[in-house]
């Protein structure tokens, strides 16, 4: 009978625990790939064309430790998609690294950088991504939304800051 009351808090606390263990190392990756990025992106020395470079080097990284940011169809919006900024003093280059067709901007109240420019040579890179999205349950698996506790409405957000080379 004990068994049977203590049971669900023990699956609760099972999945708990692997989930923001993986919400972790996910964490560490895109903190890892945005550090990649900026030094990407001051080897390359600050021009406005350089994005997709910066962003194939970023796609990369994920890849290396098998994270995949993409979709594969539209998700609801400010879900699925994962953001990438790069800042040259007075140039920002945004890229998405999802593939839906939503319109995106940085301006965005839900997706707004709050920090100091850089200076005229240093690059600031910034990713966003949502923890998990409702569509392909990415990057990380929603483990506790069926007992009522959804990460759905988290997002990740690193920004790695490099002097040009």
């Amino acid at each position: 009978m004990e068994f049977i009351l203590v049971l669900p808090i023990l699956i609760i606390a099972t999945l708990a625990i692997f989930e923001f263990g993986y919400i972790m190392l996910v964490g560490h990756t895109l903190n890892t790939a945005t550090i990649e990025g900026a030094r990407k992106a001051a080897e390359l020395g600050g021009e406005a064309d350089q994005g997709e470079p910066v962003t194939e080097h970023v796609r990369e990284i994920l890849q290396i430790h098998q994270i995949d940011l993409s979709l594969t169809e539209p998700a609801a919006p400010n879900q699925g998609d994962a953001y990438l900024r790069i800042d040259y003093g007075n140039i920002t280059i945004p890229d998405r690294l999802g593939a839906s067709n939503q319109s995106y901007e940085w301006g965005d109240s839900n997706l707004a950088v709050a920090a100091a420019a850089p200076g005229t040579n240093q690059v600031i890179v910034t990713l966003r991504t949502p923890v998990s999205d409702t569509v392909t349950n990415r990057p990380v698996p929603d483990l506790l939304a069926t007992f009522g506790f959804s990460i759905n409405a988290y997002n990740y957000q690193y920004r790695s800051l490099a002097n040009l080379e």
